[in-house]
């Protein structure tokens, strides 16, 4: 039996069947895009600042200034170590904030029940640039963990913050910090 020969139609009716499966590879990526972006999403992020003098002055988490800049900080009044837990809400629809914990790498977490600065929980945040920001005193987040670490026998351990939505969903915060416990 003789091969039939392919001719222009066939390489054309090709060439639109691939240009289909590309499109619609597109589409179907492109909806999945859309569906994650559209429901509430949340950014956390943990600081670390002194409190003070009406207001809190705060770093990137683990970035604590020299010895002598926190004494000239607290010449000025921040004499407080604080933790800084930011949530934004930065999807489309608004996103509720159930509660915020900060956890520690020896396995341990913190939640704040008397010590916590801020808007009470739960909140809404609106969709799309909502911002609040809750201070929490250090000395009784550092007191906890140290005793989670002696325990646990660890050289050292890290601190993140947690952030439960209202739909159930955990968001780890950016920004880490790192401890030695005092032995």
């Amino acid at each position: 039996m003789a091969a039939e020969e392919v001719g222009p139609l066939q390489y054309a009716s090709f060439g639109v069947a691939v240009l289909a499966l590309a499109l619609s590879v597109a589409a179907l990526t492109w909806q999945f895009v859309l569906h994650t972006l559209t429901g509430a999403r949340a950014k956390v992020e943990l600081r670390e600042g002194l409190y003070g003098s009406g207001g809190v002055v705060t770093i990137k988490a683990g970035k604590l200034p020299d010895a002598a800049s926190l004494q000239s900080l607290a010449s000025n009044g921040y004499r407080t170590h604080v933790y800084s837990v930011c949530v934004r809400s930065i999807g489309r629809m608004p996103v509720t904030v159930e509660d915020i914990r900060l956890r520690s790498s020896s396995g341990g977490s913190f939640q704040p029940v008397g010590e916590l600065m801020g808007p009470k929980l739960p909140i809404r945040l609106e969709a799309t640039g909502g911002v609040e920001t809750w201070i929490i005193e250090a000395q009784a987040v550092d007191a906890a963990f140290e005793a989670l670490a002696e325990v646990s026998s660890d050289d050292s351990y890290r601190v993140w913050a947690e952030v439960r939505l209202g739909d159930g969903r955990v968001k780890r915060g950016s920004g880490e910090i790192t401890r030695v416990p005092h032995r």
